[in-house]
């Protein structure tokens, strides 16, 4: 296969744009087509980008590292606790880089809007509404056909379209679906919270079946109030449990949303597939389950 010069990114999500970005750095124009008719703005709750991440980010280019870390702010180490609160010890979240930059939590939703400005930045087209059907591979490069009939080209494409990949199984019909891994989800962040942790500080409290963690935001960062830091701090939650299989008994289905707060139910965790293929190919499947 020749050079490539163009690709095709399904999946608009997180790694969909900064993939787009990376590519163009090697001289690749990509265009990034996404199955939602709109953008995700507000979706998602809250992770942690490690510094493996942030040095990614600053790989595709300073601007996006620092739009991201801007975006966060600083979690450097977790406090682990029994139910009853005794302090068992603490642990880093993954250490530092060289300049002394640490892991950041961030909300997803800003996540997503500082890659998807630093990608509209670099005149990278995102297409929405476009859910891929079907690729094929041809001597010229790939033809993607998506679900609205239109159809796109270029010499490469790249799947960035989650745990649920479509690309994946057009690669590989015969890799395994995604299994549950027998854990259930519940994140958010709520405002005027006191808690007696600081800033930027994770703990966890660790139950029979279950684990609770939860970090305070500096003042003034996102989901924060500029009035006492006892109550502003933004207290951003995530309690994990071990679960029946979805459907069963104890498989939630909505979470209550009181003013102020801002909770999401997340469907049981699925286990990311692998796909046996290995051959050469112009389609590839990449991206995470966060994307």
């Amino acid at each position: 296969m020749n050079r490539p010069h163009t690709a095709i990114i399904i999946g608009g999500g997180i790694a969909g744009p900064a993939t787009a970005m990376a590519l163009a750095k090697a001289g690749i124009e990509a265009t990034v087509y996404e199955a939602r008719p709109g953008g995700a703005d507000g979706t998602g709750v809250f992770l942690t980008l490690a510094v493996n991440g942030i040095d990614a980010l600053r790989a595709i280019g300073p601007g996006t590292a620092a739009a991201a870390v801007a975006a966060g702010f600083p979690t450097p180490a977790i406090t682990l606790r029994t139910h009853a609160g005794k302090r068992l010890g603490v642990t880093s979240t993954g250490g530092a880089l060289a300049d002394g930059t640490v892991p950041h939590t961030i909300r997803r939703a800003d996540l997503y809007q500082a890659l998807h400005s630093q990608a509209l930045a670099a005149r990278i087209s995102v297409l929405h509404g476009k859910k891929l059907v079907s690729a094929q591979e041809g001597p010229g490069g790939v033809r993607a056909t998506f679900a609205d009939g239109t159809q796109a080209r270029a010499d490469i494409l790249v799947g960035c379209d989650g745990v649920y990949s479509t690309v994946r199984q057009l690669i590989d019909p015969a890799a395994p679906a995604p299994s549950y891994a027998g854990l259930l989800n519940t994140g958010g962040y709520a405002t005027g919270v006191p808690v007696d942790t600081a800033p930027g500080s994770y703990e966890m409290i660790f139950g029979k079946r279950a684990f609770f963690g939860y970090a305070a935001a500096p003042v003034g960062r996102p989901g924060g109030s500029p009035t006492s830091p006892s109550a502003a701090n933004p207290h951003w939650g995530r309690p994990r449990r071990s679960a029946p299989r979805p459907g069963g008994s104890g498989s939630p289905r909505c979470m209550r949303r009181t003013p102020g707060q801002r909770w999401s139910s997340s469907p049981p965790a699925p286990a990311s597939p692998r796909s046996s293929r290995s051959t050469p190919s112009r389609t590839c499947a990449g991206g995470t389950p966060a994307g």
